[in-house]
Order: C-alpha cells, then sequence, then structure tokens
C-alpha cells in the first residue's frame, strides 16, 4: 500500500497543475478529471462496477462529500499536505481500519474516515484484512 501511495501522490505532483496543459491527455468525457477528485480525497474505486475502494490516504485536511440520499462522507487527514503522502493510520467512524480497502456499502450513509498522514511511509499499514 505505501507504494501505491507514493505513485498516486508522484502522478499528482507531476502530471497535473494550474496552468496550460495541467490536465493530461483527452478529458472529453471527465475521466482524467474524476481520476483527479477520486486521488484527493484519498480514495479510489479500482475496479468500476465492484463495491470496492483503495484508500491511500487524502492530499487535504478536511473534504466533505454529500452523498446521493443528503447524507455526508467527511474525510479528514490530519497532517495531510504536499509533504505528507504516507497514510500512518486511519479509523473509519471512530473504528481503528487496518485494511487499504473499504466497501462503498460502508460509507453509504456518510460517515468519516480519519486519516492521519505522514512523510514517511508506515509499511505495515494497509496490509490486515
Amino acid at each position: 500500500p505505501w507504494k501505491t501511495q507514493a505513485v498516486v501522490r508522484r502522478i499528482l505532483d507531476g502530471e497535473f497543475g494550474t496552468g496550460a496543459g495541467g490536465l493530461p491527455g483527452n478529458d472529453d468525457l471527465g475521466a482524467t478529471s474524476a481520476w483527479l477528485v477520486w486521488a484527493c480525497l484519498g480514495l479510489y474505486p479500482v475496479i468500476p462496477g465492484e463495491d470496492a475502494l483503495d484508500l491511500h490516504g487524502p492530499l487535504f485536511p478536511e473534504a466533505r462529500v454529500r452523498l446521493r440520499d443528503g447524507s455526508v462522507l467527511t474525510i479528514t487527514g490530519t497532517g495531510a499536505g504536499p509533504d505528507a503522502p504516507y497514510v500512518q493510520s486511519l479509523k473509519v467512524d471512530g473504528t481503528t481500519w487496518q485494511p487499504c480497502r473499504l466497501r462503498f456499502a460502508d460509507l453509504a450513509q456518510g460517515g468519516t474516515l480519519a486519516f492521519t498522514m505522514g512523510p514517511a511511509p508506515r509499511k505495515d499499514w494497509g496490509l490486515g484484512r
């Protein structure tokens, strides 16, 4: 998982920017933009249509996502920022979470993902099942 965290951050830092050409590739259908949003939130639906999200940690200290039914998913990243690409720990609705994957069904009613981020990889995080 820590290698995924490093690669995602390297892509965010190297491929996306605010200037001309800051959105790589042809984004006619929004797939590239969607990837960017998911990556900044710190989770990603790796296999379209599968009820699973891989977790790699947010870029921002806090984001709120309003879900279809009006409930809110709050994603916090204590220590999150450009120099802290690695997950140190995660709590899902207050419970320590060790796996690097979560079912969307577990978040469909809203809740909180509370990441703690850091500058160095924690190589044992995300190995649990």
